[in-house]
């Protein structure tokens, strides 16, 4: 018997082995309630922070119980906020996440970063101390006559001393005392760092995580997100407690932390390291050079749209606060809704899935499975067939094999931010 006999012997066996598999996974995943009434809220860890087009954890955590087994390691190169690793964790599968937003990663990281009671404590404390120092600045400052203040020179000299981002001085999207007062939040968060040791950097994050997400909130533009990502700055600034938010918010995420770690303690019998079973890394999808030739086991993860979200720019407070490269994260994003006018929208997206599905297929080990989470928004009216260009790009150009038919489920209100998207499409492909 030749070498090409043995070879196509394994072939045969191996074509016969897919077959049965891609049966199976079908059937399972045809059996599943994708409309998953009544489990569409963000509760827990995955109500640390609003980001656009998030996909319920159900979804990744019904299709990570499905395509793998304990141990084994899951890809999410979109990662947004960490909802793949989480519910990885819920599993014990190991986990990836990418995400080119350092807002994403320092969110996600979060989620899964635990603290023992007498840190925590002590800790917060010292920021509590901190802030209160910074608060008292500036107790008695009059800003009853708002457009005076902003000319008001012991306004600016505080501004200045608590490190006011400039833009906030001409772009005003926040109530003068309400400015002052996250100002005084950020430059508390910053001054914990000394030393710096790396439960104060994890703690550091957690504030910022908070910090953040009270950004839009205090801002007096009421309206949806979109008109951040717009830059349509308010006409009447109205005053937000800002340190009544941030504390809220921390003392939430310490009940949702807390009750994970509870969650995982049962799963594992002990409190597992969730920072070596689950990383999260700032990096694009286009380019994971920083993963192994066949290092993963499944991938699981929603392309961004094309054309109904502007991620970037609808975090433009979070970037202006944090220090955040804006235009270059603007320029990176895939299928921004910004593009959507260009003459070659969908051709750029298609490009750049093209480049994201040649690595996935790379990083993916031979008998690996991918899940893609695919909203169908409509482009200049029409809707964009999305499953179409995807067989495409995974069937006909890189010959993975389609599990089963495409899923479609309506959009329940976890999506309701992106109004052009009616649809999720879920499709499973399997790497020969």
């Amino acid at each position: 018997m030749t070498i090409d006999d043995i070879n196509n012997k394994v072939n045969v066996v191996a074509d016969s082995i897919n077959r049965k598999r891609i049966a199976v996974l079908s059937e399972h995943l045809s059996s599943v309630d994708w409309t998953l009434a009544g489990r569409g809220k963000f509760s827990g860890v995955h109500d640390f922070h609003w980001y656009p087009a998030r996909f319920i954890p159900q979804i990744p955590a019904y299709l990570a119980n499905t395509l793998t087994v304990k141990g084994d390691l899951i890809l999410d190169p979109f990662c947004g906020t960490g909802s793949t690793q989480v519910e990885s964790l819920r599993l014990m599968r190991r986990s990836i996440g990418v995400d080119i937003h350092p807002l994403a990663v320092l969110i996600s990281k979060t989620k899964y970063t635990f603290f023992t009671e007498n840190t925590f404590t002590r800790l917060r404390d010292i920021l509590r101390l901190k802030l209160s120092l910074y608060l008292s600045s500036f107790g008695k400052l009059d800003v009853s006559e708002e457009k005076e203040i902003w000319q008001d020179q012991r306004f600016l000299s505080i501004a200045s001393s608590l490190a006011v981002p400039d833009i906030f001085l001409t772009d005003r999207w926040y109530h003068p005392r309400t400015l002052l007062e996250l100002a005084s939040i950020r430059k508390a968060i910053n001054e914990i760092s000394d030393p710096e040791t790396q439960e104060v950097r994890e703690f550091m994050d957690l504030c910022l995580v908070a910090f953040s997400s009270i950004l839009k909130k205090c801002s007096s533009q009421k309206e949806h997100m979109s008109y951040v990502a717009d830059n349509m700055i308010p006409s009447i600034l109205k005053y937000e407690p800002a340190p009544k938010y941030f504390w809220k918010q921390i003392a939430k995420y310490v009940l949702a932390l807390n009750q994970l770690e509870f969650e995982l303690q049962q799963a594992f019998g002990d409190i597992p390291n969730t920072q070596e079973l689950a990383q999260t890394i700032i990096g694009d999808a286009k380019d994971l050079h920083f993963i192994q030739d066949g290092q993963i086991d499944c991938i699981i993860t929603s392309p961004p749209y094309q054309g109904a979200i502007d991620t970037t720019t609808a975090h433009r407070l979070t970037a202006y606060w944090l220090d955040f490269d804006l235009p270059s994260l603007k320029q990176s994003e895939i299928g921004a809704r910004w593009r959507r006018s260009r003459k070659n929208a969908f051709e750029e997206y298609s490009a750049d899935l093209t480049l994201v599905f040649r690595e996935m297929k790379r990083v993916l080990k031979r008998g690996g499975t991918l899940a893609l989470i695919l909203g169908r928004p409509s482009a200049r009216r029409k809707p964009l067939e999305i499953s179409s260009l995807v067989d495409k790009l995974l069937v006909n150009d890189l010959g993975f094999i389609k599990v089963g038919p495409p899923i479609v489920r309506q959009t329940m209100p976890e999506r309701k931010s992106v109004k052009s998207v009616k649809e999720d499409i879920i499709m499973v492909f399997l790497k020969d």
